[in-house]
């Protein structure tokens, strides 16, 4: 039994044996303000500083955070391909397709403010175009 386990694993990470790749169609990536300022995107994907300090930064810092949405692949799929890594300030934020397309619905429909709807629109749009095209 052990020898068959390490065959397994042998051929496996020689590339003998492959999981299933990934398109580019399974995700998209998009930056954190393309789902509108922080004071409404928090509640999906976290404030807008690296995500593993625990206070609110220097508020003039841009912090370059990307927001992975993703469909039919899992959450730990999408974390493989896009690694957090704070010792090189690297920071993704995972986002389900449907929660995203939810979220964007939803305050789009609100239409508080015309120009934050309008940003809200072109990244559904885009979303919708990457995923539906």
């Amino acid at each position: 039994m052990r020898f068959l386990l390490i065959t397994f694993i042998l051929l496996f990470s020689s590339g003998c044996i492959t999981a299933p790749a990934e398109t580019k169609s399974d995700y998209l990536v998009l930056k954190y303000e393309e789902f509108g300022p922080q004071a409404m995107a928090h509640e999906i994907i976290g404030m807008e500083w690296w995500q593993w300090n625990n206070y609110a930064p220097d508020q003039n810092k841009k912090y370059d955070i990307n927001v992975v949405v993703y469909r039919n692949m899992e959450e730990s799929d999408v974390a493989l391909l896009f690694p957090i890594d704070k010792t090189k300030n690297i920071d993704y934020r995972y986002l389900t397709y449907y929660i995203a397309k939810q979220f964007l619905n939803k305050h789009i429909d609100k239409n508080i403010i015309p120009s934050l709807t309008e940003k809200l629109i072109q990244t559904n749009n885009k979303i919708e175009s990457h995923f539906e095209g």
